[in-house]
């Protein structure tokens, strides 16, 4: 069993995707969000994302012939990442005075002198 699935690499990916996707599945309540805190339980379900890239290279592998499809899925999930790191990394760039205008109000940290 053991050489058919190293002979196998898409059941490999493909079973890592479903490993990876446990956790974030069990832990997707108000209880575990309690238990584990906020930071943590977002940390967790980032885990997400490394599955669905092993869900795409998964399906690519095991597709033999015709890889548009499998290649459709990896585009798609190219244009869902980058929007992710680009939501994420904006606020970061982005100066405090932008942050103002865009918001309409003034940032929490910075106090009005009386």
């Amino acid at each position: 069993m053991l050489a058919d699935v190293a002979k196998r690499r898409f059941i490999t990916a493909g079973f890592a995707r479903f490993m990876l996707l446990i956790p974030p599945a069990i832990t997707s309540t108000s209880g575990w969000i309690r238990r584990l805190g906020g930071r943590q339980w977002s940390l967790l379900h980032r885990l997400i994302y490394v599955g669905a890239i092993a869900g795409v290279i998964a399906y690519w592998w095991l597709v033999k012939a015709d890889v548009r499809k499998p290649l459709e899925y990896a585009f798609v999930l190219v244009l869902l990442l980058s929007y992710r790191a680009v939501v994420w990394v904006l606020p970061k760039i982005q100066p405090k005075k932008a942050r103002f205008f865009r918001t309409g109000r003034a940032d929490v940290s910075v106090k009005a002198k009386p």
